[in-house]
C-alpha cells in the first residue's frame, strides 16, 4: 500500500507530479486559504504524511491528533519549519 499525503495549499504543478508519482493518494486543500486548526485536524485521518506551508501552525495540538491518525511526518514546501514544534513531533514518533 502506498502513501496517503495531505497537501494543505496548492503547490507548483510540478510538485505535485512528483507527488502523485510516489504516493497512491495526494489530498490537496480545493480553497485557496489557510485552513484552520479544526479544519486541518479534520483533514488529518486516512493520510501518512502532510505537506504543509509556513501558514499552517503546526503546534502540539495538532501533532496529537496527527499521531492518533497515525501521521508519519510532517514536510515543510518553505524555507524553515518554525511553524512546526519539532520537539514535541519528536516525542510523539513523528518525522519532520
Amino acid at each position: 500500500m502506498g502513501w496517503s499525503v495531505l497537501v494543505t495549499r496548492r503547490i507548483p504543478d510540478s510538485g505535485i507530479r512528483v507527488l502523485k508519482e510516489h504516493c497512491e493518494v495526494v489530498d490537496i486543500n480545493p480553497e485557496n486559504r489557510v485552513w484552520t486548526k479544526e479544519e486541518l485536524i479534520n483533514h488529518l485521518p486516512g493520510h501518512q504524511g502532510v505537506l504543509c506551508q509556513l501558514t499552517d501552525k503546526i503546534d502540539s495540538e495538532v501533532l496529537a491528533h496527527a499521531s492518533k491518525c497515525g501521521i508519519k511526518g510532517f514536510a515543510n514546501m518553505a524555507v524553515g519549519y518554525d511553524n512546526i514544534d519539532v520537539e514535541y513531533a519528536t516525542k510523539l514518533g513523528i518525522l519532520v
